[in-house]
């Protein structure tokens, strides 16, 4: 029997300077021993022809856990060259683990994104969305022409 549970967001809007922060809590009580993982995706624009540094809006996933911060694909820092950012650690049960979503440094107003996170939580059946809390810098929300159209959301 398969005790992993999956929270998982899709087309969730973030605006420049915002965090976003999902916050579970780790239950190994009913046997389930995988680690968490938590991937980050989202479609970026078109970098300039000939970059060197393509990313176009930025997005940032950390995950704090009681050993301390953990960066995605290996990495020691954020990642500023991808679109998809993963990060896989190992929990104890009874943690309070934090993924963060940070939109570090976006050239459009604002920029939708995907986060998928496995592992062992307490109190959920199945895929149950997750709740975040934004840390917000920005002063306005953008004009609604600004956001994508659903041709260039993630699939």
């Amino acid at each position: 029997q398969n005790t992993m549970q999956m929270k998982n967001v899709n087309d969730k809007w973030i605006e420049d300077g915002d965090k976003d922060v999902y916050t579970v809590f780790i239950d190994t009580t009913d046997g389930c021993d995988r680690e968490l993982s938590a991937t980050l995706a989202w479609y970026d624009p078109p970098g300039a022809i000939g970059c060197t540094s393509c990313i176009v809006n930025d997005l940032d996933l950390t995950v704090k856990t009681a050993q301390g911060t953990m960066y995605p694909n290996g990495l020691i820092n954020v990642d500023t060259k991808n679109t998809v950012e993963r990060v896989r650690t190992p929990t104890s049960n009874g943690e309070e683990v934090h993924i963060i979503v940070h939109a570090r440094n976006l050239v459009d107003a604002g920029q939708q994104y995907s986060l998928a996170i496995t592992g062992c939580f307490s109190g959920n059946s199945g895929q149950q969305q997750p709740t975040a809390t934004t840390t917000s810098t920005a002063t306005s929300a953008p004009p609604a022409a600004t956001k994508p159209t659903s041709a260039s959301r993630i699939a």
